[in-house]
């Protein structure tokens, strides 16, 4: 903490995410859905329209609320779990990104994609050192993007929207709490909690908001006794986690059963859902139904003369597999696969000076049939 008041610090952020048992409705987070994370974005993006009819003056007077839109992203390195047959830490994320998973005990865990209407949705929570919260519930995953670069750490990255958004923030009790239900704040502080605000009241916790009509008191989820001034913060479990991220040099890529060395790879699942922005009288989006997938990226190669060849092949569009392995020790292993990719053209980097050149082979992955859904699987060992 500051010496005068506590400060949120980005190293003490805290990040959960779990699969919401009726998809759109806010779920309560425990220790088990934490997971270690680079950088986490959330936060409802609100329409305010200026009032248009007539007036009799040149400023503005008013203005009307409109539609709000709760875009998410989260940053992660890709961390298995350590034991082989245990999902990693981001295993919601990943589920809810690539729609199938099946788990096979002490071997495997695959996550592959699936063609239904009915995804998983998330509650996802940010949570800065008792100093403000976050939360979205609804959420969807838009897209899914693996990075690898050079020697770097291989990271995640998941991005979508929401159907609901809530900030939380702090106070203390305005008056005592005996066995009740009803949380006063203090009076300057009404707009801190919302529904759906997971808070610590006095030494209680794990309390949600369940309404928030009659601000500044509140009905929450728990009978509670403390007493006039304590504490009302915002609350997360311990966190439970495990693994330790793959390392950039540890692992292996074949290119159409070639061993190649590549510099990077860029792999991304766009999902294309739409969620029901257009809605009357709605403040969130209700709904989300998928579109087309696209799976695609592109792969950096030294232009090394054996590996020419799969750069002049792209003329012949066929189909070519490639999978990449990240680390090697059991448990700890991450592999992706994709059986089929058709390269696109592209241009040859040649630097000036002194310098190696490159070619990168952009790629669009493809299903075997129409009800295979097997363009790409996320295999951890």
């Amino acid at each position: 903490m500051g010496v005068a008041q506590p400060h949120a610090l980005s190293r003490l952020l805290k990040f959960f995410a779990t699969t919401e048992d009726t998809a759109g409705t806010w779920k309560k987070i425990t220790g088990a859905d934490a997971a270690k994370v680079l950088k986490v974005d959330m936060g409802a993006e609100r329409e305010r329209h200026d009032r248009e009819d007539s007036r009799q003056t040149r400023s503005l007077l008013e203005r009307i609320q409109g539609r709000a839109t709760v875009p998410w992203s989260v940053e992660s390195y890709v961390i298995p779990s350590g034991a082989a047959g245990t999902p990693p830490d981001v295993h919601a994320l990943l589920k809810a990104a690539m729609g199938a998973y099946a788990n096979t005990p002490s071997t495997s865990d695959v996550y592959s994609l699936a063609n239904v209407q009915t995804i998983d949705t998330l509650t996802l929570l940010r949570h800065l050192n008792d100093v403000y919260s976050e939360s979205v519930w609804g959420a969807w995953v838009d897209e899914l993007t693996l990075s690898i670069q050079g020697g770097d750490r291989p990271k995640f990255k998941f991005a979508g929207q929401a159907m609901g958004f809530v900030s939380t923030g702090t106070s203390t009790l305005n008056g005592d709490m005996v066995a009740s239900t009803t949380m006063v704040a203090e009076t300057v502080d009404e707009n801190a909690f919302s529904v759906n605000s997971l808070v610590q009241i006095g030494s209680t916790a794990n309390v949600a908001v369940t309404v928030d009509t009659s601000r500044p008191s509140f009905t929450v989820d728990a009978s509670v006794t403390e007493s006039d001034e304590d504490p009302v913060i915002p609350y997360s479990p311990a966190e439970t986690t495990a693994g330790s991220p793959v390392a950039g040099i540890s692992g292996t890529i074949t290119y159409d059963s070639d061993s190649v060395k590549m510099t990077g790879m860029e792999l991304s699942v766009k999902n294309n859902f739409r969620g029901h922005e257009d809605e009357a009288l709605e403040e969130y989006p209700s709904d989300v139904v998928p579109g087309y997938r696209e799976v695609g990226g592109q792969i950096t190669v030294r232009m090394r003369k054996d590996f020419v060849q799969h750069l002049v092949n792209r003329r012949s569009y066929d189909t070519v597999a490639v999978t990449v392995v990240l680390g090697s020790i059991a448990g700890r292993i991450c592999t992706v696969s994709l059986p089929q990719i058709e390269i696109d053209y592209s241009g040859v980097e040649v630097p000036a000076g002194d310098g190696d050149v490159v070619f990168t082979l952009p790629f669009r992955a493809l299903s075997s049939a129409e009800a295979a859904e097997d363009e790409l699987t996320i295999t951890f060992t």
